[in-house]
């Protein structure tokens, strides 16, 4: 490999470990403060699956969006999620047994990117 290649792919590798200095501020804000949803949704037989989009603030890198992607799929019950910077929005398919939007923000908002639904 040519130093010319390594220098880049140094580069690359650092830039996308500190991309993104909002993630990091918010969760050193955070502290214990910030409780994980544990509390778990009952399951049902029929297992009906929905979608939502979310509004997601703060994104303003190519990093930004894998971390609230990465977020929502943590999510038990998150079968598939799309995340566009312009707008903010991510939509999110879930199982609505095992999950729901304000749990699915939540998770997103503790990543660093505060998330809620959007309006109807």
């Amino acid at each position: 490999m040519r130093l010319a290649d390594l220098v880049t792919a140094g580069t690359l590798v650092l830039l996308s470990c500190v991309a993104c200095d909002r993630r990091a501020a918010h969760q050193e804000g955070a502290g214990s403060s910030a409780t994980p949803m544990t509390t778990p949704i009952p399951s049902s037989p029929v297992t009906s699956e929905r979608t939502v989009e979310l509004v997601v603030e703060g994104m303003h890198c190519a990093t930004c969006p894998v971390t609230v992607r990465t977020a929502a799929r943590a999510v038990p019950g998150v079968l598939d999620v799309e995340v566009t910077m312009d707008p903010g929005r991510a939509r999110v398919r879930y199982r609505t047994a095992e999950t729901d939007p304000t749990r699915i923000a939540a998770a997103i908002t503790n990543s660093g990117y505060p998330a809620h639904e959007v309006a109807q």
